[in-house]
């Protein structure tokens, strides 16, 4: 039987990956997220975020999404702009430099991740990505229980 310590080491060990990964470069875990998201957006055809959005899709309040971007537009990634159609709405749209910057960051994670499977090795890699795939499903399945 699996001891609940062991259940909060493994979200210990989870929690300090995610720091690991996310100290290589100058983006903080969640700027990297808020990025990701606006350039997934983006591939996908649709328009610029808005505020409200955003904050939908990061799970985030609108508060600490407001704040994130501040962060963002400091450094010269994101900026923020009023619809055309209402002028109460803010949207957000990723510069040239945030771009840059994710792209740098994204050269970095993949180097590192071709060196993790390397000394892994596929199958346990193949294995492990199977595994907290199949984990987040039952997380997220539990939490929506919970609801």
């Amino acid at each position: 039987m699996i001891a609940k310590e062991d259940a909060i080491e493994v979200l210990c060990l989870l929690t300090t990956w995610r720091v690991k990964f996310m100290k290589m470069g100058d983006l903080s875990g969640n700027e990297v997220m808020v990025l990701r998201a606006i350039i997934n957006r983006r591939e996908q055809g649709e328009p610029d975020f808005t505020m409200s959005m955003l904050s939908e899709t990061i799970d985030a309040t609108k508060s600490a999404v407001s704040q994130l971007i501040g962060k963002l537009e400091e450094k010269g990634f994101v900026e923020r702009y009023m619809a055309k159609g209402d002028r109460r709405v803010v949207c957000v749209k990723m510069t040239d430099g945030g771009k840059s910057s994710y792209g740098t960051f994204r050269k970095g994670l993949d180097g590192m991740f071709n060196q993790y499977v390397q000394m892994m090795g596929e199958d346990d890699t193949e294995t492990l990505i199977r595994l907290i795939k199949k984990s987040d499903e039952v997380f997220s399945k539990l939490v929506e229980e919970k609801k």
